[in-house]
Formats: C-alpha cells, sequence, structure tokens
C-alpha cells in the first residue's frame, strides 16, 4: 500500500479522534462543574446541621462502588 492511498483515511481518522477527544474533554469539565456545585451545596446544608447521605457517595463513602469496569461486566452501558 503506498502512502497515498493511505493518507485520506488516515487524517479523516486523525480529525474524528481530535473531535472525540475535545468532546471527552468538554464532558470532564462539565462533570467536575457539577461536582465542585454539589459540594458546595452539601457544604452549605452541614452548616446548617443537616446531611444529606446521597452525597456520601460522590466521595466514595457508599457501601457499593462499581469501577467501570465492573459496569461493562454488569452490562450497565452509558447515556454517552
Amino acid at each position: 500500500m503506498d502512502f497515498r492511498s493511505w493518507w485520506g483515511p488516515r487524517s479523516r481518522l486523525d480529525v474524528l479522534c481530535e473531535q472525540a477527544n475535545r468532546r471527552v474533554q468538554e464532558a470532564q469539565e462539565a462533570l467536575i462543574s457539577a461536582t465542585a456545585a454539589l459540594v458546595a451545596d452539601s457544604d452549605g446544608g452541614e452548616r446548617d446541621g443537616g446531611h444529606d447521605e446521597g452525597f456520601d457517595l460522590l466521595v466514595g463513602g457508599g457501601t457499593e462502588v462499581v469501577t467501570p469496569d465492573e459496569a461493562d461486566a454488569e452490562g450497565v452501558t452509558s447515556a454517552a
């Protein structure tokens, strides 16, 4: 296979990978922002004497933690 025959498909693949990487980065930034907002909200509730146990799961304090490998093994799919 000569250089010119695979240059087009390879170039297109590179563009698609770059787009996917940007989308992943944007999604990670959105999740970090949302998590920071939830932490700020939960900190305010604890100062008032309240405690919402649901926030314990965000920091890994739950009784069951599913890793991405386990989620795939159990047939759980992501919405993305």
